[in-house]
């Protein structure tokens, strides 16, 4: 890893006190918002979404960072077939409904 240390410091919800921080943090996180939106994904179901993102990608990049894949399988690939999962996932996303009388 090159720069150990720089994922783990993204990972932080911004400080409410540096405006700059905050502004990464809502560039990082609108870019998830915005692949969400080109699925129609929006609301309180696009935050589900975004967390659903960031706990793959966050468990995935875990994972490898500890050594944590051992099998014989280009790690790259199966990034790929995970990001792809998504996709289908978030096609077929439930539509998010006002509580209400059925």
């Amino acid at each position: 890893m090159r720069h150990p240390g720089r994922y783990p410091a993204t990972q932080r919800v911004p400080d409410p006190a540096d405006p700059a921080h905050l502004a990464a943090g809502e560039r990082a996180v609108g870019v998830v918002y915005a692949i969400l939106r080109g699925y129609g994904i929006h609301g309180d179901a696009a935050v589900d979404g975004v967390r659903m993102f960031r706990a793959a990608v966050h468990g995935f990049v875990a994972l490898e960072a500890a050594g944590g894949f051992g099998l014989p399988r280009e790690l790259d690939r199966s990034f790929d077939q995970m990001i792809a999962a998504l996709g289908v996932a978030f096609s077929s996303w439930p539509e998010s409904r006002a509580p209400g009388p059925a």
